[in-house]
């Protein structure tokens, strides 16, 4: 089983193996010599593990930290991340507009008796589109911007890597 563990090793990008190959294979070794006293079923699912740890973590340096193997550029899905309460807004978003579907198509039952609905809501559902889009527009450039001077500012930041600090 370490034959196939150093074998699938090579699938992490060559810096990445350089500097972390002994660390995971002496690990690797540890805990499969804790394992080699236990029933078949045990040793099965350690195996699949195992396995399944290398291949995923290989893929995923691999796509983090490409060295021209995969055809990919760098992505690092970091830096699309929301916060939490993001999600939360956003979901809240999709049930008001399920709501809003709802509703119109009562309310479009109720008013055309042949179940078409006269056009005369579309200018003022046209208006209230393009402002509510403008606004999450200039809400995203003022949120970009914001990002974009504090990350500046940190980057500008000098630090005393020496430690000798002069008061």
């Amino acid at each position: 089983m370490l034959r196939l563990y150093r074998i699938l090793l090579h699938l992490y990008p060559s810096a990445y193996l350089n500097e972390f190959a002994e660390e995971m294979t002496s690990a690797f070794r540890e805990a499969e010599r804790d394992c080699l006293g236990l029933n078949l079923k045990v040793r099965a699912m350690f195996c699949i593990r195992e396995i399944s740890g290398v291949l995923s973590g290989a893929l995923r340096e691999q796509i983090r930290y490409p060295n021209r193997r995969l055809p990919m550029g760098r992505f690092d899905m970091r830096s699309f991340r929301f916060p939490r309460a993001t999600i939360v807004l956003m979901l809240m978003i999709l049930f008001g507009v399920v709501v809003a579907i709802e509703r119109g198509r009562a309310l479009s039952i109720q008013l055309a008796p042949g179940g078409t609905v006269p056009l005369a809501w579309w200018p003022a559902f046209t208006a209230a589109l393009a402002l509510v889009t403008g606004a999450g527009v200039t809400g995203y450039g003022i949120l970009f911007l914001l990002g974009r001077a504090g990350t500046q500012r940190i980057a500008s930041i000098q630090t005393d890597v020496s430690g000798d600090r002069e008061s």
